[in-house]
């Protein structure tokens, strides 16, 4: 199928052409975001870190399936553009025309607005066989008005996506079925600080001066956890070793896979990556699990908390990680509480058991029964083990996100 590209160069980069193939959705679209960290750590296991973008940089992989004129199109396309500035649409975000926008209109009515809808944003206006990139004037309830006019009929149901401009990779690989049939596998490098900048959006819900990530990852792929202690060996090959501890905690890397995410899902988890800047930022992440099992009744106005077993206060009383804790209660009520700064935990003996008792830095606000709670999970602070985030969307609407993740000593919120 050959596409119809109406006014093809965008105005704000003279030459530029619109990718004009469609994207084969038998393959997954990726968006890779990726900020710019740098990390400073000590002996001791403290870090410093410093955010090197403000803004991440954004690739966009996938494949084009290609047949008889299209594929001629783009062995010309990439014979004299495959370097150039190139505008891509991103299909993972659209809005929808609601009413035909005849030839002549530098206005349509779309179905919803969103925040890349903005003045002087490029878009790109597509149908099964047309493109065509527009800039946008303004947008206003569900009116978007552009700066010029259109040469295309646009028929209700004509989709609007952002414009991204970019460059191709440097090599792009085809793949020939037969000598009329290819697929070419894309790789999309958008330019720095060329799209509208993004509203960071509100956090997901806030504790102790950082931001909480509510958003539980699936248990179809399972998690995996790389647990961490570091030890430094002194061994001269013969005679004694010595062994030394300058890191007095832990770490845990978390990788999870969250499944079967909306467009809107993915979104929020984007933005979330953005406001943390990468490996930047810190924010609590519940470890999702029930690591301790209420013994009793925690009276509401009471801050204490008692729990099953003296192995919570061997292992954990002069922890530095973990020092939050998330209580979960079968109506899905989430209670979020740091440990006491002095002496959080004791042991008890009585006819109950022998048990650990926490105290904790605020009163509850209900009495824990423990037949409504779910789960009592560690809170600990976190920040990304990496500084890239990939999206993957298996169709424009559905899609897969994969987070690394470590813990960090629970120290004030800076």
């Amino acid at each position: 199928m050959a596409f119809t590209v109406g006014n093809e160069t965008d105005p704000s980069a003279p030459g530029a052409k619109v990718w004009p193939f469609a994207v084969d959705w038998s393959e997954n679209f990726g968006i890779t975001l990726s900020f710019q960290t740098d990390v400073w750590g000590s002996r001791s296991g403290q870090e410093q870190r410093r955010a090197n973008r403000s803004t991440p940089r954004k690739t966009l992989s996938f494949s084009s399936l290609v047949a008889d004129a299209e594929l001629r199109a783009l062995r010309a396309l990439l014979n004299s553009d495959q370097n150039k500035t190139m505008v891509m649409p991103d299909v993972t975000k659209s809005v929808m025309l609601t009413e035909a926008s005849p030839t002549g209109f530098g206005m349509v009515v779309v179905d919803r607005l969103h925040d890349w809808l903005t003045p002087g944003a490029l878009v790109v206006m597509t149908t099964a066989d047309q493109r065509e990139i527009r800039k946008v004037d303004s947008a206003n309830g569900l009116i978007v008005t552009f700066v010029d006019t259109s040469d295309i009929d646009w028929p209700e149901g004509a989709e609007i996506h952002p414009g991204l401009k970019g460059t191709l990779a440097g090599s792009l690989r085809s793949s020939f079925y037969s000598d009329s049939v290819a697929r070419v596998g894309v790789t999309f490098n958008v330019t720095p600080l060329s799209e509208p900048q993004r509203d960071p959006g509100a956090p997901f819900a806030m504790f102790a001066g950082r931001e909480v990530l509510t958003v539980a990852p699936n248990w179809r792929n399972g998690i995996d956890i790389d647990s961490r202690a570091i030890s430094e060996t002194v061994d001269y090959g013969r005679g004694a070793v010595a062994t030394f501890l300058p890191v007095e905690f832990g770490t845990q890397v978390f990788g999870a896979t969250y499944l079967a995410l909306s467009a809107e899902e993915i979104d929020a988890l984007e933005l979330f990556f953005r406001r943390a800047k990468g490996r930047r930022g810190e924010f609590y992440m519940s470890t999702g699990v029930s690591d301790l099992q209420i013994a009793s009744a925690a009276p509401a106005g009471s801050s204490f908390l008692r729990v099953v077993g003296q192995d919570t206060f061997a292992s954990f009383k002069d922890d530095t990680v973990h020092r939050a804790i998330e209580v979960v209660l079968e109506d899905d009520t989430r209670i979020y509480r740091k440990l006491a700064a002095v002496n959080a935990m004791t042991t008890v003996s009585d006819a109950i058991g022998s048990d650990t008792l926490i105290q904790v830095s605020e009163p509850w606000p209900r009495t824990l029964i423990p037949a409504d709670v779910l789960r009592i999970s560690w809170l600990p602070v976190c920040r990304f083990a990496g500084d890239e985030l990939n999206l993957e969307y298996l169709t424009n609407e559905v899609g897969q996100v994969q987070f690394s993740i470590q813990t960090l000593q629970d120290r004030p919120a800076e």
